[in-house]
């Protein structure tokens, strides 16, 4: 598979409307934000155009400038939507603080704080020449994915994936992509629940260098890897989890 360099640029803010049109074409029903519905309030939270910001938890209230993104979803299937918040600690361009994923699960009608993680989302300065690396997250399927991508003529991009599931939220599922353009990409896709593994490479032909005559033909290898105990959102670090396919390929979680 080729790689679109434009998966790869990273974005700070979500814009509401773009976000109501990619939960209506990849969530179900069930997923969509059942607290903003029928107040007469309009309100910018962030960068997010909202209705009545009281319905929603005080952190998002207080700290609306802080907002990077969000979701909403029904994560633990219990017919009811979690919210799902990452939060910046400070919006310097190149900043290194820690950005804090928080899911949030109603009670009784009230905001309750679930999950709250600094390790998962990348900081500022972890992006190379593209800048910040994180590129938001989404609730499809009762799974949270969070995205990432970064580099300069070299470029990289990955999804992590969890589900709740025996009580915590898993890693799941990993794919991730390297490469440059007009010399080669590198896909790997790694299915943490049953250990099966896929890496692909591909040299680029572009109209000035003939790619395949220096990488060669595109090549696939695929195997099975089971981890012992799969990695939480909470511990999960990116990079954190390494391990070579049996040719020698490395897969960086």
């Amino acid at each position: 598979m080729k790689f679109s360099p434009y998966l790869l640029i990273p974005f700070i803010a979500i814009n509401a409307c773009s976000d109501s049109e990619e939960q209506s074409e990849n969530t179900s029903a069930d997923e969509v934000n059942q607290t903003i519905d029928s107040s007469i309030v309009i309100e910018d939270i962030g960068d997010l155009t909202i209705i009545d910001s009281t319905t929603l938890p005080k952190r998002m209230q207080d700290e609306a400038n802080m907002i990077l993104s969000w979701a909403d979803g029904d994560l633990d299937k219990d017919g009811v939507s979690e919210k799902v918040v990452v939060y910046s600690r400070d919006l310097e361009w190149e900043s290194s603080a820690p950005r804090d994923l928080v899911i949030y699960k109603q009670t009784d009608g009230e905001w309750e704080e679930w999950v709250n993680t600094d390790n998962t989302i990348g900081r500022a300065d972890e992006g190379g020449m593209m800048g910040d690396p994180f590129g938001g997250i989404a609730i499809k399927n009762g799974i949270l994915e969070i995205n990432h991508s970064g580099g300069s003529s070299w470029k990289w991009g990955n999804t992590h994936k969890y589900r709740f599931q025996d009580g915590d939220f898993y890693l799941i599922g990993y794919t991730g992509v390297y490469g440059k353009p007009c010399l080669y990409w590198e896909d790997r896709d790694y299915n943490l629940s049953t250990g099966d593994c896929t890496f692909t490479f591909e040299a680029e032909e572009c109209e000035e260098y003939a790619a395949e005559e220096d990488y060669g033909p595109k090549r696939e290898e695929s195997f099975n890897h089971k981890m012992k105990n799969l990695p939480t959102l909470i511990d999960m670090r990116e990079y954190s989890y390494t391990f070579q396919s049996p040719n020698g390929e490395d897969f960086y979680l």
